[in-house]
């Protein structure tokens, strides 16, 4: 087994306990896990900007982006569903609009109660997200259970109107069932360049990091320890390639301060 390096680790101790972050263009995005306030952060990890999302449940949200019209745009998806499960969409800054536009969307509570009654889906009733990515044609949710994985693949057109409150329905996506290691937990999954990252808690407290070449998870190509040192890894997120090498990021806590941690990753 490789073991992924944590190339750099920086203190975000200043900021509330984040979910999730993602880059941009050079620009980290980061999400509380309560009281949702999207902070934006330069590469010494600044607050350069904070944009609160008053109607933001007190749960936690999956981030990503998307171009709509060719602007840049971020989704916030939530996790869980709540009393009144909204999910947002921030337009960012462009030369025409300097603010941060956000808007939000109830569609996310009919898309949680619908899929809640698939057993294909959800084993419990419930939805517990641990993943959000967009590929050219498609947007897959990824969905644990205690032995399995359901990977939910919507087309990508009709999430794109889902997601700005302009579709008629719900879309209902196509089922792919994965098995996993019921005493592994889920922390977070992510596509890049055609490989697929799966970030797994063991029964042991450790870390492993699995790299696949398909969306079934079947064909695995890598597979990496991840040392945090007595921390807990709750994100991942992968955004630039080099040759073999990958740079990600996650959020690593302990019980006194969080840290964002840049990773390299080698397959």
């Amino acid at each position: 087994m490789k073991t992924t390096t944590i190339i750099k680790q920086g203190d975000i101790s200043h900021l509330p306990e984040l979910s999730a972050a993602i880059v941009l263009n050079g620009v980290i995005y980061s999400i509380t896990a309560k009281n949702l306030t999207l902070y934006v952060l330069n590469q010494n990890l600044q607050v350069v900007k904070q944009v609160d999302i008053p109607e933001g449940q007190d749960c936690e949200y999956l981030i990503n982006h998307l171009n709509i019209n060719g602007y840049p745009h971020l989704v916030l998806f939530p996790k869980t569903q709540t009393n009144n499960t909204l999910s947002f969409l921030i337009k960012l800054p462009t030369k025409f609009n300097r603010d941060f536009l956000v808007f939000s969307t109830q569609g996310a509570a009919d898309f949680f109660r619908l899929l809640s009654y698939n057993e294909d889906i959800t084993t419990s009733g419930a939805l517990n997200l641990k993943g959000m990515f967009f590929l050219p044609e498609k947007a897959i949710f990824v969905q644990e259970n205690k032995a399995s994985l359901a990977l939910l693949s919507a087309d990508m057109d009709e999430i794109t109107e889902f997601v700005q409150g302009h579709a008629a329905g719900i879309p209902f996506p196509v089922i792919k069932k994965t098995s996993k290691d019921p005493n592994a937990a889920v922390k977070g999954m992510w596509n890049f360049h055609n490989n697929y990252f799966l970030l797994l808690e063991t029964p042991e407290g450790k870390y492993q990091i699995k790299v696949y070449s398909d969306l079934e998870l079947t064909k695995k190509t890598a597979q990496h320890s991840l040392p945090v040192d007595n921390k807990q890894a709750t994100f991942l997120h992968i955004y630039e390639k080099d040759n073999d090498t990958y740079v990600g990021l996650t959020i690593l806590k302990n019980s006194e301060k969080q840290f964002l941690g840049m990773l390299e990753i080698t397959i």
